[in-house]
């Protein structure tokens, strides 16, 4: 689906003040109202008509390389109209994004530009690693032996790296050109508290794939789990955490998000505290080890 290019301005209106006001097509970012200084965020989907959106249970192509670890509580069929309409509204900006679970929300808008310019850094990456191998080479015959071998075994998973990167980077360019010479992609995970809905969702394009949607219990209780793993010759403990948000009843258990470095209720409670859903979800916290 590709960009409007018949015409030089594009409308916009301001949700501030109702003002609108005209950019040039292809701009993109934050932009100031004219009317009340209000930033007003320009992005590709904006004001895009819901018919123009298409769902997948597929991952779509590019997203899983950049966004953030999340967990998946599967979708209600009860809830899921509910839940598509809410996606579309949020990438469409018709909406915020609701209350952002562990700051998973993020848009990302790339141009043609931006894409051939990593392409580059690959390439020049890429040189650099075949440089280097002579240089190892060299230094296996003098006292840095050692670390020359350790350089000549990292050049061949340097390039294999880049490699694969350069390929990713090919079809976000090849699709980028498809688009009119931009790609919007983005990652939610999200409570919407007028619904008590869990959701989360990832896109590219006008490409949506939903995954988490899910009614929260009015009645309902935070669990903590602790798992403990021990690293180095003084077996340093660390702690990785997974909050799960369970009804009250133990009818139903969703995965809320992944964090770290709590090992006690104190820690749990503290941690959960930061969250902007906290005084919306005001379940007790009970930490569980496994």
């Amino acid at each position: 689906m590709g960009l409007d290019t018949d015409s030089t301005d594009v409308l916009h209106a301001c949700k501030a003040c109702g003002g609108t006001f005209t950019v040039e097509s292809g701009t993109f970012g934050p932009v100031a109202c004219p009317h009340c200084d209000a930033s007003v965020p320009i992005f590709p989907n904006r004001g895009r008509a819901r018919d123009r959106f298409t769902f997948t249970s597929v991952a779509p192509k590019f997203v899983s390389s950049y966004l953030s670890r999340k967990p998946v509580a599967k979708v209600d069929p009860s809830c899921s109209t509910l839940g598509q309409q809410l996606c579309v509204d949020m990438v469409a900006g018709n909406r915020d994004f609701g209350l952002p679970i562990n700051q998973v929300a993020r848009r990302d808008v790339n141009t043609t530009p931006d894409f051939l310019t990593a392409k580059d850094g690959q390439s020049r990456e890429a040189g650099l690693a075949l440089v280097a191998i002579p240089v190892g080479i060299l230094l296996l015959f003098t006292p840095f032996a050692v670390c020359a071998l350790f350089l000549l075994l990292a050049i061949p998973m340097t390039l294999l790296q880049v490699s694969n990167e350069q390929t990713d980077l090919s079809s976000k360019l090849a699709l980028t050109k498809q688009l009119g010479g931009v790609l919007e992609q983005g990652q939610v995970y999200t409570y919407v508290p007028e619904h008590r809905l869990l959701l989360g969702f990832s896109w590219v394009d006008a490409q949506i794939e939903m995954d988490t949607c899910q009614r929260i219990p009015e009645q309902h209780v935070f669990v903590v789990d602790i798992e403990t793993t021990y690293h180095g010759e003084s077996s340093t403990p660390r702690y990785h955490n997974t909050t799960f948000v369970t009804a009250a009843d133990g009818s139903s258990v969703l995965p809320l998000m992944f964090h770290g470095g709590i090992n006690s209720k104190e820690g749990a409670e503290a941690r959960l505290a930061k969250e902007p859903w906290r005084p919306f979800l005001k379940g007790t916290v009970v930490v569980q080890r496994s």
